[in-house]
């Protein structure tokens, strides 16, 4: 009997004991992948920062960003390129430009002036070609008008036979001589079209040359890179990603604003531990505090919310003003 009960008090023990370390393990234990955890998210904007912004394109970084810089440090590599550079390229680059404007101008001129003259050397060629076909026709006339003429005088041919084939010569010799003011006339034409193109193509040959002297204008205008020089001590930051341009960060009292209801509020505590995402890199995260509630800045409550201000813990990720942010604030089990 009395080894029964010690035996029974050994096992009564050990699953109290069991049962304690599973308690444990579960206050204990972290809430597992893909378990859900209490926790509230608020929208709120990211305040307190003063952004020097860097004038100078940047191409190329030395140091990281978000590290610490000092004034004075350089930290990266621009296009370098002074206003009166800037100048002086946009002057030769506008040169540039009208000078393929002016080659393909008189290209269009010459080629127009080439265009005619073939257009009139076919048409002179046709021309002369009737010149000697009225040529022909004309002597032939001549030589019936003539035999006509001796068949008259001798009685051997009438008068209007004789007067229509003195008509067939005229018309012969009339037509002869039109042509030949013709084929004159596009001679000279011909002419006038071939001094044109001599002088279209001395163009095309000056405006090509103006255009190569522009090609190297443009490759002699200066541009050197230059260091990029941090204007202050602070944090290399992004002051616009559209952009791509740059700031430092100098004031390093980072601080969140946000507005909570009153059903939000009754969980809210000062020192509660919070992450704040950026909406333009929802990816990152930083790591902030409650700082106070009821109190952000000289904001008052608005209507039924309340102000909460918390402070970011990483000075080393900051951000310019004014960004809109992500909270999340694990709140205690219940």
């Amino acid at each position: 009997m009395g080894m029964q009960w010690f035996l029974a008090s050994i096992v009564l023990w050990a699953s109290c004991m069991m049962g304690a370390a599973c308690g444990f393990k579960r206050l204990k234990s972290p809430p597992r992948p893909g378990e859900d955890s209490a926790q509230l998210r608020l929208t709120g904007s990211l305040t307190g920062v003063t952004a020097v912004p860097i004038t100078a394109p940047v191409l190329t970084l030395n140091v990281p960003l978000n590290s610490f810089v000092k004034k004075g440090q350089a930290i990266g590599v621009s296009e370098g390129d002074t206003p009166a550079e800037k100048s002086m390229n946009a002057d030769s680059q506008r040169n540039l430009a009208e000078a393929y404007a002016a080659v393909e101008a008189a290209r269009d001129r010459l080629c127009a002036i080439e265009s005619d003259l073939a257009a009139a050397r076919a048409g002179a060629d046709e021309v002369d070609s009737e010149v000697r076909s009225a040529e022909e026709e004309a002597h032939q006339a001549g030589y019936a008008a003539q035999a006509s003429d001796r068949r008259f005088r001798q009685g051997l041919e009438s008068e209007l036979v004789h007067e229509h084939t003195q008509d067939m010569y005229g018309s012969a010799r009339n037509r002869e001589e039109t042509l030949r003011s013709r084929a004159v006339f596009l001679k000279e034409a011909i002419d006038g079209m071939e001094a044109r193109r001599g002088d279209a193509q001395t163009d095309v040959r000056e405006a090509t040359d103006e255009l190569n002297a522009a090609k190297a204008a443009v490759l002699s205008v200066p541009s050197r890179a230059r260091q990029v020089i941090a204007p202050s001590d602070g944090y290399l930051t992004v002051l616009d990603e559209r952009l791509g341009t740059l700031a430092i960060a100098s004031n390093l009292e980072q601080r969140v604003e946000t507005y909570v209801n009153q059903k939000e509020l009754a969980q809210l505590r000062p020192g509660m531990p919070a992450t704040v995402m950026f909406a333009e890199q929802p990816e990152r995260a930083v790591r902030a505090i409650v700082e106070s509630i009821g109190e952000a800045g000289n904001a008052a409550a608005r209507g039924t919310t309340t102000p909460v201000t918390l402070s970011l813990l990483d000075p080393g990720k900051v951000r310019t003003s004014d960004s809109p942010v992500t909270i999340v604030i694990p709140l205690p089990g219940r």
